[in-house]
């Protein structure tokens, strides 16, 4: 289990961070050229992986995972909170169109 849980949750832990760093940048204006090449990525994940992913994957026992379980449920339900509030937008952007023809 520690062996699958821990690259699993980093890797995953730097795909959201990344995202979400973009997603801020590119509010600000940031270009959207250099946001999506892989100088961003690594301006973003060097760090990141340093300050954030490296002390979290240096869980040495069991009990590291403790609080594992509530920072889990913690995670699915900030998921949940942004699906509904983003749905409707996202029903009005895909399915309100009433053009559209479905075969």
């Amino acid at each position: 289990m520690i062996c699958i849980y821990l690259p699993g949750s980093c890797i995953t832990y730097m795909i959201l961070f990344n995202s979400l760093i973009q997603y801020i940048m590119q509010s600000f204006g940031a270009d959207k050229e250099f946001l999506n090449s892989m100088l961003f990525r690594a301006c973003v994940g060097i760090p990141a992986t340093l300050i954030l992913y490296f002390p979290l994957s240096m869980k040495r026992d069991m009990s590291a995972f403790a609080y594992g379980g509530v920072a889990s449920v913690v995670a699915l339900l900030y998921v949940a909170i942004i699906m509904v509030i983003e749905m409707p937008w996202y029903y009005t952007e895909a399915w309100a169109d009433s053009s559209r023809e479905y075969k």
